[in-house]
C-alpha cells in the first residue's frame, strides 16, 4: 500500500480561486514609454498574456503535477474542477486567437497540444476529386 493521500475537498475551491486571480489568469496590458523627445513621445503597448493551465495551477497551489494528475483520475469532483481550467484555457485561446490578441503560432501549438486540434489540408487535382485506385486500374 502507498502513502495516505493528502487530497482534500478544499482543493476544488482552490481551482476556482486560481481562475479568479487576476495575477494568474487575466491578461494585463501596459504601456512602455519608448522614447522621449522635445516635440513628441512614443509609447509601446505591452501584452502580458496569462492563459490558465494545469501546470500553472500546480505552481500556484504548490501541488506536484503528477499528484494533480493522480487526483484527477481518482476524484470525480476534482476532475470536474481541473477540466474547468482546460475549458477556460480553450475559451481564451480561441477568442484571443480570433481577435489577433494572441500570436497564431502559440494558439495553434496550445490548441493542438492541449485540446486535440489538428490543421488539415484538402489537396485535390485542379479542384477535381483525386481518383480512387480502383478507377485507375479498371
Amino acid at each position: 500500500m502507498g502513502r495516505p493521500t493528502k487530497y482534500k475537498e478544499e482543493f476544488i475551491a482552490l481551482v476556482d480561486e486560481y481562475l479568479a486571480d487576476p495575477d494568474e489568469c487575466k491578461d494585463k496590458e501596459s504601456e512602455f514609454h519608448k522614447t522621449r523627445g522635445d516635440s513628441s513621445n512614443t509609447f509601446e503597448r505591452i501584452q502580458d498574456i496569462r492563459i490558465p493551465s494545469i501546470q500553472n495551477f500546480s505552481l500556484y497551489s504548490n501541488i506536484p503535477l503528477t499528484t494533480i494528475q493522480d487526483w484527477e483520475a481518482t476524484y470525480k469532483d476534482f476532475s470536474v474542477a481541473i477540466d474547468k481550467i482546460r475549458r477556460t484555457q480553450h475559451k481564451m485561446l480561441v477568442n484571443g486567437g480570433a481577435s489577433g490578441r494572441y500570436a497564431t503560432s502559440v494558439v495553434n501549438l496550445m490548441l493542438g497540444t492541449n485540446h486535440g486540434y489538428r490543421e488539415r489540408k484538402d489537396i485535390t487535382s485542379g479542384d477535381k476529386p483525386i481518383p480512387i485506385l480502383g478507377d485507375l486500374i479498371g
